[in-house]
């Protein structure tokens, strides 16, 4: 070290520039349902009962809207088992849903509806929907278990029949169901309602007169 006009001078700087430790954001999840499965149970008489299980995908709580099919009443709501007192007006429903616990990003919602389709005669049609959501749904799938003594074949609607191979379906109960079942299914559903049109007429494949 030599000196400047007879003063040494000295000073310090630091070789590497510290690093800032940065907080992580994680962007916010977009709302969504990976998948629903819906089924239809209807007597003779023409009681039907409608039940619905929406699989949610979302990480803080939303709000989620439901249109309830024409001539649906609303029987319960159920947010991961537990029952919820939804806002309902003109047929619409207003949901609070959150993850069942924190850091999650599942939930299940379901819902049961109820209508009366009228007595089934020896030949007719079925006019069938599920509610409009207001989340985009991913794949929807469905199935009808309607009394044995008819044939039914799809005559319009959203959705597709097909033939089920698999075990399960999302909607499992205790108890088998009676009737005959038949397994519907639709793709990338947004801002719609699913729609199905079933002609149905009688079964003479057992009968003498065949």
């Amino acid at each position: 070290m030599y000196p400047r006009q007879g003063v040494l001078r000295m000073g310090w700087r630091t070789a590497v520039a510290p690093k800032v430790a940065r907080q992580v954001v994680r962007p916010p999840l977009e709302p969504s349902i990976p998948e629903a499965h819906a089924s239809w149970v209807s007597t003779l008489e023409g009681k039907a009962a409608v039940r619905v299980r929406y699989a949610l995908r979302l990480d803080r709580e939303q709000e989620l809207e439901l249109e309830l099919p024409e001539g649906h009443r609303l029987e319960r709501v159920l947010l991961d088992s537990v029952p919820l007192v939804p806002a309902e007006k003109d047929g619409k429903l207003k949901l609070k849903v959150a993850p069942a616990r924190f850091g999650e990003t599942e939930a299940s919602l379901e819902v049961v509806l109820a209508r009366d389709l009228g007595v089934f005669h020896l030949s007719g049609r079925l006019k069938l929907a599920l509610p409009r959501v207001s989340w985009p749904v991913a794949t929807v799938r469905a199935r009808a278990h309607f009394p044995a003594v008819f044939n039914y074949r799809r005559e319009g609607g959203s959705m597709e029949q097909y033939e089920e191979t698999e075990t399960g379906g999302g909607l499992e109960t205790q108890t088998p169901l009676p009737g005959k079942v038949i397994h519907f299914r639709q793709y990338l559903v947004a801002a719609s309602a699913p729609t199905l049109e079933l002609g149905y007429s009688v079964d003479i494949s057992q009968s003498y007169f065949r």
